[in-house]
């Protein structure tokens, strides 16, 4: 369920526009086929999905979509197939900046006084030349509390919050409110401390943000109560990773979410699998 929202200046809180999402989905047979596609074909409402497309030789499904990533990912998987998200897109091919079409921010904890682990995925997509789509998930936080979501001026976190800079502020005028543009906006927890969100900003654009930090706080604008930061960097879009198995170390991406990204225990794991 997405959490309850309040909207800052410039954020729009229409229905998130369509995005085309790409997913890689372990489907082995045309069974699996089929089942992926009764889960899409019956959700409801209807209109949350739109222009379905599965290719079972490329293990691939193509679909827009107004709900959430996770959301999307959870629905695939209850046919027992894994899925893996690969590219996100947009059917406006005309904008500046489409090579920034799209954009991931991967949050982690900072020193912070919330004693556990914060981590979160933040997918930033840019549908138009005038609105800049965040949806993310956000785990390890306090239930039942506000929390800010802030594009910081800079993109240094080697001294962890205190080096990202102040909230971003493009110059641009807003007479609704004296908010900067970058307060993305402010979200509540559910009583598990899980944030999960999409918002748009209308003063936002992407291509402004690659390279600056995405930091969640308590108090908005404030360096030392931020509890998670990542930096803001370019995604796949649609079919530009069609990635099967990591040419590093051998590791299918099937296996990815079950293994350490880095390291000896990575190394181990992938040893373990290939035996």
């Amino acid at each position: 369920m997405t959490a309850e929202v309040k909207h800052a200046a410039g954020l729009d809180s229409r229905q998130p526009a369509m995005k085309e999402l790409q997913f890689a989905v372990n489907m082995t047979c045309q069974s699996c086929a089929d089942s992926v596609s009764r889960v899409l074909s019956s959700h409801q409402p209807a209109s949350d999905f739109a222009d379905i497309r599965i290719q079972l030789t490329e293990q691939r499904v193509i679909l827009r979509t107004s709900l959430h990533v996770d959301s999307v990912l959870e629905l695939l998987e209850t046919t027992g197939c894994r899925a893996l998200l690969q590219g996100v897109g947009t059917a406006s091919q005309g904008m500046r900046g489409q090579d920034f079409a799209s954009g991931v921010v991967q949050l982690e904890s900072v020193y912070t006084t919330n004693t556990s682990s914060v981590q979160g995925v933040v997918r930033i997509l840019q549908p138009d030349d005038q609105q800049c789509l965040f949806d993310g998930t956000v785990d390890g936080l306090e239930p039942g509390s506000w929390y800010s979501l802030e594009v910081r001026q800079g993109g240094d976190l080697s001294g962890g919050s205190d080096t990202c800079g102040p909230v971003y502020n493009d110059g641009s005028d807003d007479a609704q409110s004296d908010d900067p543009s970058g307060l993305v906006g402010r979200v509540h927890t559910g009583p598990s401390g899980r944030l999960r969100f999409s918002l748009i900003s209308n003063r936002l654009r992407l291509w402004n943000l690659v390279g600056r930090c995405l930091t969640v706080s308590k108090s908005a604008g404030c360096s030392e109560n931020v509890c998670a930061a990542g930096i803001v960097a370019r995604s796949a879009g649609l079919f530009a990773n069609d990635k099967r198995i990591c040419s590093c170390d051998g590791v299918e991406i099937w296996s990815e979410r079950d293994v350490p990204s880095v390291g000896a225990g990575r190394a181990a794991a992938a040893a373990a699998l290939k035996k």
